[in-house]
């Protein structure tokens, strides 16, 4: 089993550092805070990932004190980092939803990652793993449970595409993950092989998520680079309103956009203020230069 175990922590090595990759190349293109925390959270997934490699890898070639020391630490610093990550995914899906975590959830997810992780920790003291994996398993579930609630009550609050599109992958990750989670009761011994499962699983969806907007980008590259009227859907930008954007990229006037529009100028000026209020600009070179380096959307 911990030949299989190992090989599905080199696919997860891999898989976790392709997207890793795509991760950071996306929020060069577009910077995002969820975009950011993302890029956190996959590099402590790489990092566990090669963390349990190692510590089944590691012993088959060699043996004795050196060997039983490294395996402590790696486990208990496997541990710590699955302690945070437990802390980090609920504020991560709230940056996601522009939600502002509540202070007594704070305190509560604060007190559930500490227990993940002394629970971690405790097993590799008494050298008990489905001491951990048991305990683990439960406060796992139930943090996937408050994130399925969570997701599904606040998803259609999001004005932005790109953004419920990555909730709606998170409620697919979380979906598999209760009842995976669950079978650790009845089969204790598949832990050791669930675990990368789980993170080829992320990585994959996440992967999926990523190559689409790729495939968006080269869309729109191919079209020259047109006005996306998704680059608008966070700043609540009204039709009228990207209308007269797209009047304005093209480089016309005011007197122009009104004349194209068969409104007043006042009214085309009152637009663009508009325009300018909600996405923090100050002028039009502010407005073409965003649409010139945000060809996500």
């Amino acid at each position: 089993m911990e030949s299989i175990a190992s090989l599905l922590y080199g696919i997860a090595l891999i898989t976790s550092a392709m997207t890793l990759a795509l991760s950071i190349a996306s929020n060069i293109m577009k910077s995002r805070t969820w975009g950011a925390w993302y890029i956190v959270f996959q590099s402590t997934l790489l990092t566990i990932c090669l963390f349990e490699f190692l510590s089944l890898v590691v012993p088959a070639f060699s043996s004795g004190t050196v060997i039983v020391v490294f395996d402590y630490i790696l486990s208990i610093s496997t541990h710590a980092l699955m302690g945070f990550i437990y802390g980090l995914i609920p504020f991560f899906i709230y940056w996601i939803l522009g939600l502002k975590l509540k202070k007594n959830y704070t305190i509560i997810i604060g007190i559930f990652s500490a227990a993940y992780f002394g629970v971690g920790l405790t097993s590799v003291i008494i050298g008990d793993k489905t001491f951990a994996y048991d305990y683990q398993a439960a406060l796992f579930i139930i943090l996937m449970i408050f994130c399925e609630i969570t997701l599904w009550k606040n998803l259609g609050k999001l004005s932005d595409a790109h953004s419920r599109n990555i909730c709606k992958t998170i409620n697919i990750v979380v979906l598999c993950l209760i009842p995976t989670s669950s079978l650790l009761y009845i089969f204790p011994d598949t832990a050791i092989l669930m675990f990368p499962v789980y993170f080829i699983s992320i990585s994959v969806i996440m992967m999926v998520f990523y190559f689409i907007r790729f495939s968006v980008l080269a869309t729109k590259i191919s079209r020259g680079g047109e006005v996306s009227r998704d680059s608008f859907e966070e700043y609540k930008i009204t039709d009228r309103e990207f209308e007269v954007i797209q009047y304005v990229c093209k480089g016309m006037t005011n007197k122009e956009i009104a004349s194209e529009m068969n409104i007043s100028v006042n009214t085309v000026n009152n637009h663009i203020a508009n325009i300018f209020g909600k996405m923090n600009l100050n002028s039009r070179m502010d407005l073409l230069r965003f649409v010139k380096q945000s060809p996500w959307g």
